[in-house]
């Protein structure tokens, strides 16, 4: 769920584990900016328990995060599928929250303003106000109001107004006085042991706050630790120690990210303290690596990181899993679990009540509706039960109403959440994927470059056996290196993926270089070497307009070499698919992960060929295929593809075989959410 769209809530409900959470954060919340005295205690991770699925885990984060609006960055984030990458993940996570402005901002200055410009505004003004305090700005009409910025830092530098005076101020001297320097040292003793340069992280800060907003994502691929081309270092004024490395080993890239993102914990100080959210820790069961290095995260955080509270939901079984893969020591990391306790009837007719009312819907359609003793009777065995149980007996209850009135029809439609229901009829799987599809699509950030969904993407996990002849592996599997994400093998030929987010003309020209030697390695052995660097729609083209000979040489390798930017359709439905399997790991969905993914391979299959043809080697329907499957269909009408592929001699790929189906006009073809069925018509 979107942690900011949490519907009303039921008094009373998890009320203590709300209030637990209140309590920690109001521990930071009392230092003033900048924040850099350590607490007497660490902020441990507070640890929010489920018994079981549905007990309102991720609606308890967002009453949480309603209640931190306007006092706090709040950071939603899913566990990292990729150990290696971890700092990374977190990081890009943080500044696609960062990236938006807050929605009902208490402070007017803020609308429009997103959260990453306003912490840059709030850093300068205090930096300032220090300056003038101290004695070190005395002279300029300018700044003579430097005090009145610890009020309104935004609205004082006159964002979204005609009158810009300091605003103006600072970008006429920012580079051109020794203003620079003046905010380094004042930055410098402020005590924040900043990783980076305090005078990088300060153009850095500049250009989000006053320059171009066309800078803004130049800026965030330099905190993400990203290589900059020559050009962008330039429009920043970067000296050559204050960027990144092109060539960075990947466990380096990860270190600066870790790097990267305290230096954001410390900075955000001087605005307001961060909150980081782990939900859907269920993806983290049964991945030991990853578990593991949870674990270490959470403990360098606690330890380490400033001005930051760090709350993990889990559901109970899943929590033991994962706590079992973790060093015991980093078990201390985490608060007594705060557990959750589900609604009572009492809750539960105050939850329906909410529920109508807040569509329009009479007293007499909801009283209608609890009457004949059904709530209480739900709660005759216990007297309390998950959010999510109790709304699927009422949807099951509207359902067995054979003769419902249209008035009931439309409570039950507004009623249920829709990602149980959203009519009378039992929901199909499609139901729920449209519904993601439009969601993310919606989101903001949902739909920029996101490594772990493209890992997801191209996994042994999320193809299954779609694409056979071919063989799915991770990336174990083509020795050590940790820019391959997926191996695909069929026959002699490997196709690699590798997931990348770099701009940098030579890091792209060593990863060619690289993959020359890998790909003369692999035919000295006799093997057919291809690799795709997957990239999303956002992102700038690879090879940039102005690499004039790199571009030439990944260009005169697009044989074997394919940087492939996927298109907006095709990246929707990926990340629609991953929503949707993500929910049905969650118990979100009325169907087990195994139905689900059966449902998204299918939709996934066409770009999966895609590759597949780009590799020359795609399996071909053999020859007769038509011919043989109306042998089957005429003898037995009624088959499903599982059943249909047995029938067939030499056992065809399923895929071939579906898409000769769907151009035969005599085959009828119906897909439920566990299986694909096929029917033999009269000839047309």
């Amino acid at each position: 769920m979107e942690p900011r769209e949490a519907e009303p809530s039921v008094l009373g409900l998890n009320e203590h584990a709300l209030e637990a959470l209140i309590a920690e954060f109001l521990r930071l919340e009392k230092q003033p900016p900048p924040r850099v005295v350590r607490l007497n205690s660490p902020l441990l991770a507070q640890l929010v328990i489920s018994p079981e699925p549905g007990y309102g885990k991720s609606h308890l984060i967002g009453r949480f995060f309603q209640r931190l609006n306007g006092r706090a960055l709040r950071v939603y984030l899913r566990p990292f599928q990729d150990a290696s990458s971890a700092w990374r993940t977190i990081l890009r996570g943080v500044l696609v929250e960062l990236a938006q402005t807050e929605k009902g901002s208490l402070e007017k200055s803020l609308e429009g303003v997103s959260q990453l410009r306003a912490l840059a505004l709030h850093i300068f003004a205090n930096l300032t106000a220090m300056m003038v305090e101290s004695g070190q700005l005395v002279s300029s009409d300018a700044v003579c109001q430097g005090a009145a910025l610890r009020a309104d830092p935004v609205g004082s530098f006159g964002v979204g107004a005609k009158d810009q005076i300091i605003a103006d101020w600072m970008r006429e001297n920012f580079f051109s006085t020794t203003l620079l320097s003046l905010f380094e040292e004042q930055l410098t003793l402020s005590n924040l042991d900043l990783n980076a340069p305090p005078g990088a992280w300060l153009k850095i800060l500049f250009a989000i706050a006053f320059q171009n907003s066309k800078l803004l994502n130049i800026c965030c691929d330099w905190i993400k630790g990203n290589e900059l081309e020559e050009g962008d270092k330039r429009a920043l004024c970067l000296t050559r120690n204050e960027s990144s490395e092109p060539e960075g080993t990947w466990a380096g890239r990860n270190e600066i990210a870790r790097q990267r993102l305290f230096d954001l914990l410390k900075l955000s100080g001087f605005y307001r303290p961060m909150v980081l959210c782990f939900d859907q820790t269920e993806l983290l069961t049964g991945r030991v690596e990853e578990c593991a290095e949870f674990g270490r995260v959470i403990e360098d955080l606690v330890c380490n990181g400033r001005n930051v509270l760090i709350v993990v939901t889990a559901n109970q079984q899943s929590w033991e899993s994962i706590k079992l893969s973790m060093e015991v020591a980093h078990h201390d990391r985490f608060c007594q679990p705060i557990c959750l306790e589900g609604i009572d009837l009492k809750q539960s007719q105050e939850l329906i009540r909410l529920r109508c009312e807040s569509y329009n819907i009479a007293p007499d359609g909801w009283l209608d509706f609890m009457s004949n003793g059904w709530l209480k009777s739900f709660f005759s065995e216990a007297p309390r039960a998950g959010v999510r149980a109790l709304l699927r007996v009422c949807e099951q209850r509207w359902s067995e109403r054979s003769k419902a009135k249209t008035s009931d029809k439309a409570i039950v439609n507004k009623l249920l959440p829709q990602r149980f229901s959203n009519s009378l009829s039992q929901p199909q799987i499609g139901d729920f994927f449209s519904r993601s599809r439009k969601d993310v699509s919606l989101r903001p950030g949902d739909l920029d470059f996101d490594a772990d969904i493209l890992r997801w993407f191209v996994s042994p996990l999320c193809l299954g056996d779609t694409i056979l002849p071919w063989q799915v592996s991770g990336p174990e599997s083509f020795g050590s290196s940790r820019q391959f994400a997926a191996l695909w093998m069929h026959d002699k030929t490997l196709l690699l993926f590798g997931v990348e987010d770099s701009n940098n003309a030579l890091h792209w020209r060593g990863r060619l270089r690289e993959n020359k030697r890998k790909r003369e390695s692999s035919a000295a052995k006799g093997f057919t070497f291809k690799v795709t660097y997957l990239r999303t729609p956002e992102q700038r083209p690879i090879p940039g307009a102005s690499w004039s000979v790199i571009g030439q040489e990944i260009r005169a390798e697009e044989a074997w070499f394919q940087i492939r930017t996927l298109a907006f359709e095709e990246w929707l439905e990926i990340v629609a698919a991953f929503d949707v399997w993500v929910k049905s790991k969650e118990g979100d969905l009325p169907f087990s992960t195994e139905i689900t993914l059966s449902y998204v391979r299918e939709k996934l299959a066409p770009i999966w060929r895609g590759f597949i043809a780009w590799t020359g080697s795609i399996s071909q329907p053999p020859q007769g295929l038509q011919t043989e499957i109306r042998r089957v269909l005429c003898e037995r009408p009624f088959l499903s593809l599982t059943q249909l592929v047995a029938s067939l001699p030499g056992r065809p790929e399923p895929t071939s075989v579906l898409d000769v189906c769907e151009k035969m006009s005599e085959i009828a073809v119906f897909r439920s959410p566990t299986q694909t069925v096929l029917q033999w018509k009269a000839e047309t």
